[in-house]
């Protein structure tokens, strides 16, 4: 197997980088819910306003020259504290170790970072194994009914916060 690649997002790949988003998500989402997802998710708003960030990067992930997944990342070159917004590999390609390449090629283009945080929702259970036991992320917050994040209208009510201490 080849080196995962970071391929900018161009704009005119926009709608289908935003589609095969919402289709990965959405495949996860019913291994837990069942079939019965007719949303899309995440919302469309909430991909487009982290597309739109100050420091924003968005990624194709590529392998063998081909579209495998993708990533938005939010980049802090003052403070190095970077956020994972969102990380998805394609439903057919899940289950080959891709994540976790896919995850080390995002490391090692931010090799200052010192902090990584990401958000994932309380009944994805393979995510909250994949930063936990394979990528060294640590549960830092559980949000709910009694813990609400300030600013968050819209996704899943249970999710977790993620944070990554890196040792440069």
């Amino acid at each position: 197997m080849n080196d995962i690649v970071l391929e900018n997002l161009k704009k005119e790949d926009i709608c289908m980088f935003k589609n095969k988003l919402q289709e990965s998500f959405i495949f996860g989402a019913k291994k837990y819910f069942g079939e019965n997802i007719s949303d899309k998710i995440p919302e469309e708003k909430d991909i487009d306003e982290s597309l739109n960030l100050d420091g924003v990067h968005s990624y194709h992930l590529v392998l063998d020259n081909e579209k495998i997944g993708g990533a938005i990342v939010e980049i802090n070159n003052k403070t190095n504290h970077n956020e994972l917004h969102f990380f998805f590999i394609y439903p057919e390609h899940q289950n080959k170790k891709i994540g976790y390449l896919s995850w080390k090629a995002i490391e090692n283009k931010y090799p200052h970072t010192k902090t990584w945080t990401c958000y994932t929702p309380y009944f994805e259970k393979r995510n909250i194994n994949f930063y936990v036991n394979k990528c060294g992320f640590h549960i830092v917050a559980f949000y709910n009914q009694y813990n609400k994040l300030e600013g968050i209208n819209s996704g899943p009510e249970e999710f977790f916060k993620f944070e990554k201490a890196v040792n440069n």
